[in-house]
């Protein structure tokens, strides 16, 4: 385990990668004589009673015992959560010898453990003299010394792992903080490019005078015409406007929204905007594009978000679609949080599209990251390693709609990932969502069975899908799980305010 050979793997009783049974034993023995001489110290070897005690617990139970605990605590548990199978275990593939404890082992066990053993009711251990049960005991686990090998080598390179993904977070972090200080003049209304395209440069709208109440959705797109159908008109009712920023589409996204939107009542409140640069893709691109390029996404999002004339902002990606419990929650929280700053989740989970009538949920990736704060100065986006990042003040306050408000569209017949310049997701745990994704979309693409905690939905005929799962499927699964979530996210914005 990478922590424990960093604190302790210099340590004279540090065990061996074994070549044969009885340097396990002679290891096993160092290491208890260290517990008990205080050199070995960690809460897994502590002595209990101690750490008991500072708790006001009303059972103790004992592993040889289990199902007395566990009928205690099912006793509180609603009969449709209690999971059908214990699913995981730690189980050691190499048992303990029946001659562990020899003479000087036992007695130091027994000595540092003294007060646990009579407390719990346990007998001192007893040392064992066998040579035949010993040899027995070697005889079995030697075959298994290969595999203990290994894997003590695969832990080491997990180690090496963590400590280079330490750096990578501590490089990251001086990155954001760079760009946050070359962003700090995003406090100032303006912000201009390296290009010199002055029509693109940032004019915050919060500099231009009084802000009207509410949400403005911002919503960037490229060739997102088979969503917004389904994306803007649950959206233009949540939200006081919607603005679109159109990055050089070629399938009419732009019409389409102002179609969808005349057909919704709300033309007047859809606003479009053109992008005519090309954004560096997430991953590699971005890293390499400078943050005051109006390539960099972090600079395309800041001009993007200019537009907003409302007390708040909210970040929309043009394939997500909202359910009416999420757009009745957005329009309460219009009015609820008037003079407040406070950071809004929403959760999402992605929807896969594969025709009319049957679709994917991968109800196991909800995805609750921050979509709406307020529209001020002290808000604006900062270049990090894979994609762009929110930067506002600290410490925040943090609401979170209900969940199952929202899916995110991904097409099973499209190419859902060409917004990265790379798809090795498993290079950094950063990308560990998109790896998800990534590995699900493959599989049902290519007609495979759906991965685990993905559920097939399939419409009545004559609805769409998108359509059922969104006014139906999703409502009732929240019905299901009762009204908490929402009845969370109205207190905390009343305290909010």
């Amino acid at each position: 385990e990478p922590r424990f050979v960093t604190a302790y793997g210099e340590e004279p009783w540090f065990p061996r990668a074994p070549e044969e049974p009885a340097e396990i034993l002679e290891d096993f023995r160092r290491f208890v004589t260290a517990v008990a001489r205080s050199e070995a110290a960690d809460v897994h070897w502590a002595v209990q009673h101690e750490l008991v005690r500072q708790l006001p617990l009303g059972h103790v139970g004992r592993l040889e015992a289990m199902a007395d605990t566990l009928a205690l605590v099912r006793a509180h548990v609603p009969e449709a959560l209690w999971p059908t199978e214990t699913r995981h275990e730690n189980r050691t593939p190499l048992p303990l010898p029946p001659t562990a404890y020899d003479e000087a082992t036992a007695a130091a066990l027994n000595d540092h453990y003294r007060a646990d053993l009579e407390e719990y009711g346990y007998d001192p251990v007893q040392p064992v003299e066998d040579p035949d049960a010993e040899a027995g005991w070697a005889r079995g686990i030697a075959p298994l010394l290969p595999l203990v090998r290994e894997t003590i080598e695969r832990h080491a390179r997990i180690g090496q792992l963590h400590r280079m993904a330490r750096r990578t977070r501590a490089l990251e972090r001086s990155l954001e903080r760079s760009e946050t200080r070359r962003s700090g003049h995003s406090l100032s209304p303006v912000m201009t490019n390296l290009e010199d395209q002055p029509d693109f440069n940032v004019r915050w709208g919060w500099a231009e005078g009084e802000l009207d109440l509410g949400f403005t959705a911002v919503v960037r797109a490229k060739n997102e015409a088979q969503a917004l159908p389904w994306v803007l008109p649950p959206l233009l009712r949540a939200v006081r406007r919607v603005i679109l920023v159109d990055n050089g589409s070629t399938d009419g996204t732009a019409e389409i929204a102002r179609q969808v939107a005349a057909g919704a009542g709300a033309a007047d409140r859809l606003e479009v905007h053109a992008y005519p640069f090309s954004v560096a893709r997430c991953g590699e691109e971005h890293l390499g594009t400078p943050a005051a390029s109006v390539h960099n996404l972090a600079y395309f999002y800041n001009w993007s978000f200019s537009h907003v004339r409302t007390g708040y902002a909210l970040k929309w990606d043009a394939d997500m679609v909202l359910t009416d419990t999420a757009v009745a929650a957005l329009r309460d929280l219009a009015w609820q949080l008037e003079g407040a700053q406070v950071v809004v989740k929403i959760p999402r989970y992605p929807l896969y599209v594969a025709d009319e009538r049957r679709a994917f949920l991968d109800v196991g990736l909800a995805n609750t990251e921050p979509w709406a704060w307020p529209n001020r100065p002290g808000y604006f986006f900062v270049k990090a390693m894979e994609w762009e990042q929110p930067s506002w003040p600290a410490d925040l306050p943090v609401l979170i709609l209900p969940d199952w408000s929202c899916v995110e569209l991904k097409h099973l017949d499209a190419d859902e990932f060409d917004h990265w310049s790379s798809t090795s997701f498993d290079t950094t745990s950063r990308t560990q969502r998109k790896r998800r994704e990534w590995e699900v979309f493959h599989a049902l693409a290519e007609g495979g069975a759906p991965p685990p905690n993905v559920v097939p939905v399939e419409a009545p005929e004559g609805t769409h899908v998108i359509d059922y799962v969104r006014s139906t499927w999703l409502p009732q699964r929240a019905a299901g799980a009762g009204d908490l979530g929402e009845r969370v996210v109205r207190r905390l914005a009343r305290l909010a305010v």
